[in-house]
């Protein structure tokens, strides 16, 4: 049976879809934690900047004639970087 949108409803209570906001407040030492406020102020381009570098491998993977050595190198870069995310709790972000 093909079903279309119309056989398909979805129904929501009101308290099913509110939306509750966090807030956090984190306090360094600047002195002693300059690495890891760095960490914490830049952390979203760190994310944007290793999501960009993935989709470049891949687009060059798919775009750019490659010779097998290249092909290998560029997959063995990729898989790294998989590993790297999977073992630090990231794999699923990207």
């Amino acid at each position: 049976m093909i079903r279309t949108m119309m056989d398909i409803r979805i129904v929501k209570q009101d308290y099913q879809i509110k939306q509750y906001k966090m807030k956090a407040t984190l306090t360094f030492e600047l002195n002693k934690d300059q690495h890891a406020f760095d960490c914490a102020v830049n952390g979203v381009k760190y994310y944007d900047m290793i999501a960009d570098l993935l989709q470049q491998i891949r687009n060059i993977e798919q775009n750019e004639e490659l010779t097998a050595e290249q092909y290998k190198m560029l997959g063995r870069i990729r898989d790294w970087m998989h590993s790297e995310l999977h073992s630090e709790g990231l794999a699923g972000r990207f």
